[in-house]
């Protein structure tokens, strides 16, 4: 553990590297394994819509913690337990009476339709292109209009994302003491009409 107590852990940052040719060796069969008997179990219920309601709720909370975890917003963890068991059509009560601000509102929505993006590439749906990337990347940030970035004089400041070019909102990779780099998505607080704390967090 670093000096301080943190558990933080540092590693040096790297480009993106495309995956090594023995690629295939990185599978998990134990995990094929584990999906067969799933799908099995699926096949075998007389009544398939239990199972639907789960996926439906599991994206719920996958779409609303997306935006958690790149403090975007704050949302209390039964704010987020409830939307999963109601649906996020009910979305516009919980904004109504405050529980939900209109900005995170929006970048929910935001994320449950790229969620929905990703299901169809899953699904064979969908190929995996240049522009399936630019246009799931396009849906995510629809509605966040600047993030937090680290310039080259160490100086922390809001910059517009660029949702034409796509290369505006991506992760800003920013020195430690120690040498290491920590690439830590730089999220923005900000959204169209509001600012939240750099430092907001859920409170699951």
């Amino acid at each position: 553990m670093p000096q301080g107590g943190s558990s933080l852990i540092a590693h040096r940052w790297q480009p993106i590297t495309d995956l090594p040719d023995d690629w295939p060796s990185l599978c998990r069969p134990d995990l094929h394994r584990v999906h067969e008997q799933w799908t099995a179990a699926r096949d075998r219920m007389a009544d398939p819509e239990p199972v639907r309601q789960m996926q439906e709720r599991l994206m719920t909370v996958w779409a609303i913690e997306t935006g958690i975890i790149e403090r975007l917003y704050s949302v209390d963890r039964g704010v987020t337990i409830a939307l999963a068991e109601v649906g996020l059509d009910a979305m516009e009560q919980f904004s109504a009476d405050g529980r939900v601000t209109p900005e995170a509102r929006l970048l929910i929505e935001d994320q449950r339709a790229a969620l929905e993006m990703v299901m169809d590439l899953v699904g064979g749906r969908r190929a995996l292109t240049a522009s399936y990337i630019r246009e799931l990347y396009q849906g995510l940030t629809e509605h966040q209009d600047t993030r937090d970035a680290i310039d080259a004089q160490g100086v922390d400041s809001p910059r517009r994302c660029s949702r034409a070019s796509g290369s505006d909102c991506r992760t800003t990779p920013s020195a430690r003491t120690d040498g290491s780099t920590s690439t830590a998505r730089r999220s923005s607080c900000r959204t169209r009409s509001t600012a939240c704390s750099p430092g907001t967090r859920s409170t699951s």
